[in-house]
C-alpha cells in the first residue's frame, strides 16, 4: 500500500509577500528533494494534486463571520480586520487569500481521507500544518487551520471514534487545542518550546482540557 503525497504548485500562493518569516518555496524545495532522492513513483509515494476545501468543510471549523472576512479581504487586500487577525505582521492581507488557504486545507481533507477510506495508511500533506488559526481569527501566518478542519472530518464523515493528534513543530499548537479542548474524542498532545519563551505564550502543563475534555490535552513545555 503506497503512501501519499499531497502536492500542488499553487501551494505556493499562499503568499505573504516579500520580506515575511513564512516563504511557501520551503515546500516546493522539499517536494522535488523528495522526488530527487527517487522517492516518487512506482513502489514509492504517490504524488496526488489536492482540490480545495468546500466553504462548508471550512466552516466546521471557522465561523461564517471570519469565513466572510478572509474572502473580502483577499478580493481586495488592501485593507484589514485586526479584530480576525488579518492585516497583521504576522498574517498580512493578500491577493487569493481564501482560494490558497481552501487549496491547502484541501489537500489535508484528502490525506485524511485516503488513509480513512483504507486506500492508503499513510499520506502527508507537504503544505499543511497551520495549527495556529483559531475559529474566529487567523494567527501566526495561519489562516485557516487544516489540521482541525481534517480532524473534525475524520470524527464526522469518517466516523472515527478517537484521535491522537501529535504536535511536534517547536511553537505550541494552541489553535488544535483550542477546538478540541472540551471534546474527549480528541487527545491533543503538544511537544514545544516553553511559552514563557516562544510564540504563542501558551502550552503549559496546566492546560489539560476542560469539561468532559478534562485530561484530553496534554503539553510538554521544553527548554529552549
Amino acid at each position: 500500500m503506497r503512501p501519499a503525497l499531497l502536492y500542488d504548485d499553487d501551494f505556493l500562493k499562499y503568499d505573504f509577500g516579500v520580506g515575511h518569516a513564512l516563504r511557501e518555496i520551503r515546500v516546493k524545495l522539499a517536494r522535488d528533494l523528495i522526488a530527487g532522492y527517487g522517492l516518487l513513483g512506482d513502489r514509492r509515494a504517490e504524488e496526488l494534486r489536492p482540490s480545495p476545501a468546500s466553504e462548508a468543510d471550512i466552516l466546521t471549523v471557522h465561523r461564517p463571520e471570519y469565513v466572510a472576512k478572509v474572502k473580502e479581504l483577499g478580493a481586495d487586500p488592501h485593507g484589514s480586520s485586526e479584530a480576525h487577525g488579518l492585516g497583521t505582521v504576522d498574517d498580512p492581507v493578500f491577493a487569493g487569500m481564501y482560494e490558497a488557504s481552501a487549496l491547502q486545507v484541501g489537500a489535508t481533507l484528502r490525506a485524511c481521507s485516503e488513509v480513512a477510506s483504507g486506500r492508503r495508511a499513510r499520506a502527508f500533506n507537504l503544505g499543511g500544518g497551520f495549527h495556529h488559526a483559531m475559529p474566529d481569527r487567523a494567527s501566526g501566518f495561519c489562516i485557516f487551520n487544516d489540521i482541525a478542519i481534517g480532524i473534525r472530518s475524520l470524527l464526522d464523515a469518517h466516523r472515527v471514534r478517537r484521535i491522537l493528534y501529535v504536535d511536534i513543530d517547536a511553537h505550541h499548537g494552541d489553535g488544535v487545542q483550542a477546538v478540541f479542548y472540551e471534546d474527549p474524542r480528541v487527545l491533543t498532545v503538544s511537544l514545544h518550546e516553553d511559552g514563557h519563551y516562544l510564540f504563542p505564550g501558551t502550552g503549559f502543563t496546566d492546560e489539560i482540557g476542560a469539561g468532559e475534555g478534562k485530561g484530553f490535552a496534554v503539553n510538554v513545555p521544553l527548554p529552549p
